[in-house]
């Protein structure tokens, strides 16, 4: 039944509520599987990370099959096949299988995506997908006694074991023996793979190895030698019994038979059984009884949560006019009793509050470590493709964050990551002759603080070309000879800037940057860029906590009459100006000088309002931007409130002033000054 046919039996609703649940749970599962596939291809993986993936692809067959979405159906089918001949032992997990299972997680992702967003899968993904089968099959009709031989011995490892043993490398040799033994062992005991005898050449190539006596005993000793001090360290008695029998059973058959096919197969078959029973032994060691405490889990729709949040808000701007209607009755009225009592239960409406602010933000919360794998994984594989060597180190993985930001961080960062594999990096012979490591360095390092989230993307390539950079910023006429270095960086935030066809040093860097900058204000944040030639680049990314609905800690100041909020983490301290010592400097402007420091004074009267309104310009707010200390002039200190930001609609005002309003407890509305911009601007015209 596919999804038409089973909409007209259930109605609509149904059919799209069943949709949007295959959807959302299949790209989530998909999503947890990337990471662990790319694993298959790195070698660092467990038995449970095929059972997982197992597991995903037989879920994912049986659900889109429900929906009515078969291109899904059949690649989900194949990769299932795969994952069986795995599991069995018969496929073995070399670098073009795990490329295959890397390729299907990614693949079908994509057609999930596509099946979410049209109800079908285009015909180009369909071609994709029917190569990809085609790839499969391939792996799942090889003849497995042709593959065993290719790994034994077209590969080198009985040779590799034989010179391990010739030369007294005894852990190498250990290692090479349990490993043949495994290929063997899941070679032989398969119904789908032929017996080793059956097979002439491989028999006829171990029994060469029988005849080498000198090599057969060395390769019996060095088993015992291992299984006796292996019995030595082991403590559990189960093991401790089944390492005494085989050792038994070992010395009796060498007795009788001397170094034949028959001891080694007992060599093998017991070794893997003594593996088995200590994973068996581990297990029950860790499954302690444990009460069932599994959480219950409900999909919601996240215009919902959003809404939510935003009743929040809403909430925190009602407990203030509840708080500023308290403060009427203590001054007008005299009911300090009165008073006393309601800021007692605004006090407690407060508490509550930030508990449910805190709760409601926690659900909407995911874990960075699935971007920063993604970039991870791609990066490794751009790198592949030009023939570069890197290490990728990533920090603050574990770190939770707004869903929507990872959504609106990941094209930001592909972009950014992609650049700096592939024009940021030197070539490993480049590096090598600057005196770096051939291998290249990215780190991607995730910080949080009360308000905001920071992403640095840090390489340790050849950095920006400031010559170049120059020469098409005055072509451009936006920088001259005396341009900074940081201003010269800016350019790169131009839209249509790239030097592509001109300046190989920096192809590709600034290619899209200005959508990358747009983007990231628009959610009111913003992207910064530090360089050094010749050793690095630092891209840094910096966004609210929230972007659907942002509560800040707001130091709030009057202005001629007029009250506006700056960050209060932002805020030093503050004082009057009758104790500041006010300088002057070049004859042109004011300076404040505090403590050995010498900061610029920022009028903010004379930058919002000219001659229009006058101010009193009674106290200094000395507030910190970029690193560097600036004093507000204002008329006085309001105090401190959270306030919940609020966008700027059709409003006539400088507005890369202000990054958004906040209605006051006393029904006034005050503007929240982007210091960032505010300053920069401001200061530049002192």
């Amino acid at each position: 039944m596919n999804l038409e046919e089973s909409g007209a039996e259930f109605g609509d609703d149904f059919m799209q509520s069943l949709l949007s649940e295959f959807i959302d749970s299949s790209l989530d599962s998909l999503a947890s599987i990337q990471e662990l596939s790319h694993q298959l291809k790195t070698g660092d993986f467990h038995a449970e990370t095929i059972k997982e993936i197992f597991r995903i692809f037989h879920s994912l067959k049986g659900s889109s099959a429900i929906v009515g979405c078969l291109p899904v159906r059949n690649l989900s089918h194949y990769a299932e096949s795969l994952l069986v001949k795995i599991t069995e032992g018969s496929i073995q997990i070399e670098s073009h299988v795990a490329d295959i299972i890397i390729e299907t997680v990614d693949l079908l992702n994509s057609m999930v995506e596509e099946f979410g967003n049209s109800k079908e899968i285009n015909s180009g993904t369909i071609s994709r997908s029917d190569e990809l089968i085609e790839k499969i099959n391939a792996i799942l009709e090889e003849d497995p006694s042709k593959r065993l031989h290719e790994m034994l011995f077209d590969k080198g490892l009985i040779q590799d074991l034989k010179e391990s043993i010739s030369n007294d490398r005894r852990e190498d040799s250990i290692k090479k023996l349990d490993r043949i033994s495994t290929i063997i062992k899941n070679s032989t005991t398969k119904s789908e793979a032929p017996a080793l005898a059956e097979n002439a050449d491989i028999y006829d190539e171990l029994s060469e190895i029988e005849d080498d006596t000198e090599f057969a005993e060395s390769m019996y000793e060095e088993v015992l030698k291992s299984l006796k001090e292996e019995l030595e360290k082991e403590s559990n008695a189960k093991v401790q019994q089944a390492l005494t029998k085989l050792i038994e059973k070992i010395d009796n058959v060498y007795d009788w038979s001397g170094p034949s096919q028959f001891l080694a197969e007992v060599i093998v078959t017991g070794h893997q059984n003594i593996i088995e029973l200590k994973k068996e032994v581990a297990t029950q060691n860790n499954s302690a009884p444990k009460e069932n405490v599994s959480a219950k889990t409900m999909r919601v729709p996240e215009a919902s949560l959003d809404d939510f949040i935003r009743y929040i808000g809403d909430l925190i701007i009602v407990r203030e006019m509840i708080d500023d209607s308290r403060k009427q009755i203590e001054d007008h009225l005299n009911e300090i009793q009165l008073s006393t009592q309601l800021k007692r239960h605004v006090d407690s409406f407060s508490i509550t509050l930030s508990k449910l602010e805190n709760s409601a933000m926690t659900i909407r919360k995911q874990s960075v470590k699935m971007l920063l794998n993604k970039l991870s994984r791609l990066a490794r594989e751009i790198a592949s493709k030009v023939d570069k060597s890197i290490n990728i180190n990533l920090i603050g993985a574990e770190t939770l964050i707004d869903k929507s930001l990872i959504e609106l961080l990941e094209a930001p960062l592909i972009h950014i990551v992609n650049n700096a594999v592939d024009h940021g990096l030197e070539d490993n012979d480049e590096r090598e002759t600057l005196g770096k490591s051939a291998e290249g360095n990215i780190t991607v390092k995730v910080i949080e603080d009360d308000e905001y989230i920071f992403i640095e993307i840090i390489d340790d390539g050849r950095g920006m070309n400031f010559a170049k950079l120059r020469e098409k910023g005055i072509k451009m006429g936006v920088a001259t000879e005396n341009s900074s270095h940081d201003d010269l960086l800016k350019i790169i935030f131009l839209p249509g800037f790239s030097t592509a066809s001109q300046v190989t040093d920096i192809s590709g860097r600034g290619v899209g940057m200005d959508v990358v900058k747009k983007e990231l204000e628009k959610a009111g944040g913003s992207i910064d860029i530090e360089s050094e030639e010749g050793t690095g680049s630092t891209f840094i990314l910096k966004l609210p906590k929230s972007i659907t609905t942002q509560i800040i800690q707001g130091y709030i100041m009057e202005v001629a009459g007029e009250p506006f909020i700056v960050p209060v983490k932002a805020v030093r301290e503050s004082f009057h100006p009758a104790k500041a010592n006010i300088v002057r400097m070049y004859d042109k402007f004011d300076c404040l000088e505090t403590r050995g420091e010498i900061m610029p004074i920022v009028k903010i009267s004379d930058h919002l309002y000219g001659d229009t309104k006058k101010s009193s310009e009674e106290i200094f707010v000395i507030v910190e931007e970029g690193g560097r200390n600036y004093a507000l002039l204002a008329d006085k200190v309001v105090g401190i409130q959270q306030v919940v930001l609020k966008e700027l609609k059709g409003l006539t005002m400088l507005k890369q002033f202000f990054s958004g309003a906040a209605l006051m407890g006393n029904g006034d509305v005050a503007l929240v000054l982007d210091l960032a911009n505010f300053l920069e601007t401001s200061v530049e015209t002192v």
